[in-house]
């Protein structure tokens, strides 16, 4: 590795040893080889301190950071202010990158001086010890008129063309450092400014096709299995991204894209505490923060479960 990798992939790491032998070694087997690997431990209290060490002593481009808990998002910034790399990357502990994730990503950005490039990936739910459910996410092209874009291609449906996850992209360093753009101290959604921010603010974004990465879903040491605790997040979330696109002078621009990844956003949030004590509450909320055309397209309690529940993982970018 060079003393300035072209490279950085930032790896948060929070009790995920389960998972996490497989997800370094997706990570140093990555064809891509002029990386640095930066592994940001928050406060890990089982055995993923111990793995991340076993992983550093045999390869000198791992790179650990220690600190007390304090969330993803923190560990994240804190990766971007150490990073070396021209581009960065923000993988998870419990996933799996396919072995030509960055060599593939990095030339498509080369080959189309894009400042975030997209991929595809794989959703991998553990319905049992012994089953998985697959479900491949492959970038919206069907919405894209060209290959290389921006928000004002497709100022209508840019919210639907992007994920909002940063997993499965990569970013331009300068880009991320000249737009000032971390991520949201929250305990849930903290990529959601940031990857719609990131796409609002990109002058180029390109992407490819391919399945290049494996997202684990709901696992115990994800974000994703605590969804119900922390739906109000991500409407913090989307104030945040609110906010910042008024203060560009560009939301008016992309508003009807951005309520209509609202409406569906909540409707996924409000699946996972829909038999709760917390469903009114979290629903008035959301209610509240819709214009007055939007608010009928929120689901009553019993049809949105009959109807909707069960299938929101799979149409999670959908529209």
């Amino acid at each position: 590795m060079s003393d300035n990798p072209k490279i950085s992939i930032i790896l948060p790491v929070y009790n995920a040893q389960r998972y996490l032998r497989a997800c370094l070694k997706g990570i140093i087997n990555q064809t891509f080889k002029d990386i640095e690997i930066i592994c940001v431990n928050d406060g890990s209290t089982d055995g993923s301190g111990a793995i991340l060490e076993e992983f550093a002593a045999d390869d000198k481009r791992i790179k650990i950071v220690a600190q007390k808990n304090q969330g993803a998002a923190i560990a994240r910034n804190i990766g971007i202010s150490r990073a070396r790399g021209e581009y960065l990357s923000f993988l998870d502990a419990d996933d799996i990158a396919k072995p030509r994730l960055i060599e593939k990503l990095y030339n498509q950005a080369l080959a189309t001086d894009a400042d975030v490039v997209l991929c595809g990936s794989v959703l991998i739910e553990s319905v049992s010890a012994s089953e998985l459910v697959y479900t491949y996410c492959p970038p919206k092209v069907d919405l894209l008129p060209k290959k290389i874009f921006s928000y004002k291609d497709i100022p209508d449906s840019i919210f639907q063309v992007i994920s909002p996850t940063a997993w499965d992209k990569l970013f331009r360093k300068n880009f991320i450092l000249k737009n000032d753009l971390f991520f949201q101290n929250l305990p849930s959604c903290n990529d959601v400014a940031f990857m719609y921010l990131a796409a609002l603010k990109a002058k180029r974004i390109s992407y490819t096709d391919e399945i290049l990465y494996s997202y684990r879903y709901m696992t115990e040491s994800s974000i994703s299995s605590r969804r119900g605790e922390l739906a109000e997040n991500i409407l913090k979330a989307m104030q945040n991204i609110k906010n910042e696109l008024i203060k560009d002078d560009i939301f008016y621009e992309v508003e009807k894209s951005f309520y209509n990844r609202a409406v569906h956003t909540f409707k996924y949030e409000l699946s996972h505490v829909i038999r709760t004590k917390k469903y009114k509450k979290v629903l008035k909320e959301f209610r509240k923060f819709l214009p007055p055309e939007f608010k009928n397209d929120l689901p009553k309690k019993e049809s949105f479960f009959l109807k909707t529940a069960k299938v929101l993982r799979i149409k999670w970018f959908d529209l």
